[in-house]
C-alpha cells in the first residue's frame, strides 16, 4: 500500500485490492433456529439481584454510549487461554456477544455477576475514551487490517485498559515511567498510556511506513485536541508526551531510557527475538510485556526475565484472542522509574525524547510539519 492509497483511506475513499468470488454450482441454505433461552434459564447470561438500570456497552462496539461522565464501564469478553502460543477462541459467541451484553450503570457496578470467569469490568478513564474517539474518527474504520493483513492485530480498548491496569498494579507503571512499543502500528497503546497513567515519555517505532504514517495521523490529531484544550483554558486533560518513529528497532543498542518495553510480538521473525533479547540484556529496563510464553521468551530466545502474571485479551473486530505475559528482569531490585536525568539514552531515541521534553506546542508543530511533508511526498 502506497502513501497515496493511505491518503485515500484518510479521505474515506475505497482502497482497491484483490477480490475473489466463491464458485459453486448450487446454493447452500442455512436455517437459524430461534432460541427460546431467557436470562432465567440460560447460565451464560449475566444475572442481577436487583432492579439496577442497565446500559449496554461493549469493547468491540466503539459507538456505544455511556451515561457516565468520568469513566466508562466496559465489559471485556475474554476467551479461555487454551494454549501458551496459539489463538484463544470464544466457545459461546452468541451468549457472550460483546455488543449485546448488559452491564449495570456505574453507581451499581458491583451488581454484575461474573459468569465462568469470562466477563470482567474495566473502568476506562474519560481522557482515554476521548483519545480513542479522536483515533476512531481518523483511522478507526481501518481496524487491524489497514496495512499488512491480519497479523497486525489490535487490542480492544477494554483489553488494553486491562493490560494497563495490571502494569499499574504489579509492574510499577506510573506517571514517572517511560514506555516503548516495538512495532507500534497505529500507536493506540502509545497514546493510551500517555493518558493513563500519564507516562513521562511514550515512544513507538514502526517498520511499515504506511502504518507508521497512519499512526502519525492519529498523533497529529490528538496533539491538536490537546492544544485546543490548553488554549481553551480547560486544563490539559489530554496527555501529549508521545512521539512515533518510522524505523528499525535493531538500529538501537539498548532499550534505555525506557522502563517498560511493550511489544505485540505475534508474527515477529525469530532472528528479531535474538536481537531483542541482547538489547534487553544491555538495558536497564525492568519490565517486559509481550504475547509469548516463558517457553518461547526464556527457553528458546534467552531473555533474562521471570514471569509475573498473564492476562487474556481480545482483538478489535474479531473473536481472536491472545494471552499477554508480564515479565520482570531477573534479579532486578532497583527502582523501576529512575529519574530521566540519571538515565542513559540510546541515540536512536534521544531526538524524540528532547522533542517531547520541549513541551506541547513545539511537539505539535513538529508532528504536524512531518505529517504534511509525508502527505506531499505521497
Amino acid at each position: 500500500m502506497a502513501l497515496k492509497e493511505v491518503s485515500n483511506i484518510l479521505n474515506n475513499k475505497p482502497v482497491t485490492g484483490n477480490k475473489g468470488k466463491a464458485k459453486g454450482k448450487g446454493k447452500s441454505k442455512s436455517r437459524t433456529k430461534k432460541s427460546t433461552a431467557s436470562p432465567e434459564n440460560d447460565p451464560a447470561v449475566p444475572t442481577r439481584t436487583d432492579e439496577t438500570p442497565l446500559i449496554t456497552v461493549g469493547i468491540h462496539n466503539n459507538n456505544a454510549s455511556s451515561t457516565t461522565k468520568e469513566t466508562e464501564t466496559t465489559n471485556a469478553v475474554v476467551a479461555p487461554d487454551t494454549s501458551d502460543d496459539t489463538k484463544a477462541t470464544k466457545d459461546n459467541e452468541d451468549a457472550h456477544n460483546p455488543d449485546t451484553l448488559a452491564v449495570p450503570a456505574k453507581d451499581n457496578i458491583d451488581g454484575l455477576t461474573n459468569v465462568f470467569g469470562k466477563i470482567s469490568l474495566v473502568q476506562v478513564p474519560s481522557n482515554v475514551r476521548k483519545v480513542y474517539k479522536i483515533i476512531r474518527n481518523c483511522t478507526g474504520s481501518i481496524g487491524g487490517n489497514g496495512a499488512g493483513g491480519a497479523i497486525y492485530g489490535e487490542l480492544t480498548v477494554g483489553s488494553m485498559q486491562k493490560v494497563v491496569d495490571v502494569m499499574k498494579d504489579k509492574l510499577e507503571f506510573t506517571a514517572r515511567s517511560r514506555f516503548i512499543d516495538v512495532g507500534c502500528g497505529l500507536a493506540k497503546p502509545n497514546m493510551h498510556v500517555v493518558q493513563d497513567p500519564g507516562v513521562e515519555f511514550s515512544y513507538g517505532i514502526e517498520l511499515n511506513k504506511e502504518r507508521w504514517f497512519l499512526g502519525l495521523h492519529n498523533l497529529n490529531n490528538v496533539l491538536k485536541a490537546a492544544r485546543d484544550e490548553k488554549e481553551g483554558g480547560d486544563g490539559e486533560t489530554i496527555g501529549y508526551r508521545c512521539m512515533l518513529a518510522h524505523g528499525d528497532i535493531v538500529e538501537a543498542k539498548s532499550f534505555d531510557p525506557f522502563t517498560h518495553v511493550y511489544m505485540f510480538d505475534i508474527g515477529f521473525p525469530p532472528h528479531l527475538f535474538d536481537t531483542l533479547a541482547k538489547m534487553f540484556k544491555r538495558s536497564k529496563s525492568k519490565y517486559l510485556i509481550c504475547y509469548h510464553s516463558p517457553r518461547i521468551m526464556i527457553d528458546r530466545y534467552g531473555f533474562e526475565i521471570e514471569l509475573i502474571c498473564k492476562e487474556a485479551t481480545s482483538m478489535h473486530g474479531s473473536s481472536e484472542g491472545h494471552t499477554c505475559y508480564f515479565y520482570k528482569r531477573i534479579g532486578c531490585e532497583y527502582d523501576a522509574n529512575p529519574s530521566i536525568d540519571k538515565t542513559r539514552c540510546d541515540p536512536l531515541f534521544s531526538g524524540a525524547l528532547k522533542l517531547v521534553q520541549s513541551g506541547l506546542d513545539e511537539l505539535a508543530d513538529s508532528v504536524e510539519e512531518q505529517f504534511v511533508e509525508e502527505m506531499g511526498a505521497g
